[in-house]
């Protein structure tokens, strides 16, 4: 019974965040920065909606949703805004969008379907990467 209390201890210091991003090249740049910020991480990559959705099916088979949520707007199969809407019906509270438009009807409408912050591609991943590893701080109680 200890070893088990204490693997759901470990458990619940990885922190969790699903990247979605229809770009292969984007996913693999952002996974490798906030690998180098953040420590126990857990990245579940999704390159289009519907594969974000099935992703966090899998997580909550284990109890776990993703504590941060980056999601691009345009994508081919499902777009950011449906996804993001899914995945707050799912009880996934914290998406970010994460796009390279400037576009202030999409963004409305992601806001309106969930997300609660947008980083901006134009920052560069590595910044992106740093912010997110601030959020991750401020969440994360004190050893």
């Amino acid at each position: 019974m200890f070893e088990h209390e204490l693997r759901k201890d470990e458990r619940s210091v990885t922190t969790t965040i699903l990247v979605v991003d229809d770009e292969p090249g984007i996913v693999e740049i952002m996974t490798e920065y906030l690998r180098r910020y953040i420590d126990d991480l857990e990245i579940i990559a999704a390159l289009d909606g519907e594969a974000a959705l099935e992703k966090v099916d899998e997580l909550k088979k284990d109890g776990r949703l993703p504590q941060i949520t980056l999601m691009d707007l345009k994508m081919p199969v499902m777009d950011g805004i449906s996804c993001t809407e899914k995945l707050t019906e799912q009880g996934v509270e914290n998406v970010h969008i994460l796009t390279a438009y400037v576009d202030r009807e999409l963004i409305s409408k992601a806001v309106s379907a969930g997300a609660k912050g947008l980083l901006m591609k134009s920052e560069g991943l590595r910044t992106i990467a740093m912010k997110v590893a601030e959020m991750i701080r401020v969440m994360r109680p004190p050893v």
